[in-house]
């Protein structure tokens, strides 16, 4: 069975199509709601089966930002695709991430954790706030397969499993990725999700064209539970990434929450 298809970069895409804005994306849910708009519907019309909500830099935003994401996907035609709330690198109590429950998130997405410790506090925040709410933790990592904190990629998601998250890679160049994210797989005997990067950024370019980054990710479904893109990526990348992956394995509808397989990853 293929991955279930994530959507891609949403800041670094608002960007690319001209919108400005200061910090992190959050602020164009004011000054761009269209814009925000335009960019969910445009990720379900490439193949993204999840879509994530403008939440990244500031979940207290989310309210205004699941609209947005709702309206998206109407627009697209395809209004029951998944909603998941996106939880940064920046601190939050479990008590900040109560707001998340008026939105009703289909899953929580905690992404680009660079500290084990900070994401752990992060989890068990959401698990506090949304206790029925699948949760996956993204961190990001080197080609080494460290995260920037020290800790091993193993280690982190062995930890990050066993606090009831399905463990990712994310924020981080497709290639490393893939190569850390396959060996931390077939350790654990349990399939990981991935959010990568188009490569590292040259001169404000990404160098991984939608086909390059697509190829770098065929085959990947014998260890990944889903699949996305995040800084630099495109709607392009996401049809991309469809075709490539669903010509080596047609998709079966099957467990997009991750609940089957966040119980396996649970159990390394």
């Amino acid at each position: 069975m293929s991955p279930v298809i994530l959507d891609g970069a949403t800041g670094t895409l608002l960007r690319a199509r001209g919108v400005t804005f200061a910090g992190t994306s959050v602020a164009a849910n004011e000054s761009a709601p269209d814009d925000v708009a335009a960019v969910a519907r445009d990720y379900v019309r490439a193949g993204a089966e999840v879509i994530t909500a403008n939440t990244f830099g500031d979940v207290a935003d989310a309210v205004r930002a699941f609209g947005l994401a709702r309206a998206g996907v109407v627009a697209a035609g395809a209004p029951t695709t998944r909603v998941a709330a996106s939880v940064g690198p920046f601190p939050a109590s479990a008590r900040e991430l109560e707001v998340l429950r008026v939105v009703a998130p289909d899953l929580v997405l905690v992404e680009t954790q660079v500290a084990l410790r900070d994401a752990l506090v992060l989890v068990a925040g959401a698990r506090e706030a949304m206790p029925h709410v699948p949760i996956w933790a993204g961190v990001v990592v080197s080609a080494d397969g460290r995260l920037p904190d020290g800790t091993t990629a193993l280690d982190a998601a062995r930890a990050l499993a066993d606090a009831g998250a399905l463990p990712g890679v994310s924020c981080t160049p497709v290639h490393v990725a893939v190569d850390v994210g396959r060996t931390v797989a077939d350790a654990l005997g349990a399939p990981l999700w991935i959010k990568a990067n188009a490569g590292l950024p040259r001169n404000g370019r990404w160098p991984e064209t939608p086909e390059s980054f697509a190829r770098a990710l065929d085959g990947s479904g014998a260890f990944l539970h889903a699949v996305g893109g995040c800084c630099g990526t495109t709607p392009a990348t996401i049809t991309a990434l469809v075709a490539t992956l669903r010509r080596r394995s047609p998709h079966a509808p099957g467990d997009p929450d991750g609940t089957d397989r966040q119980d396996r990853a649970g159990t390394s």
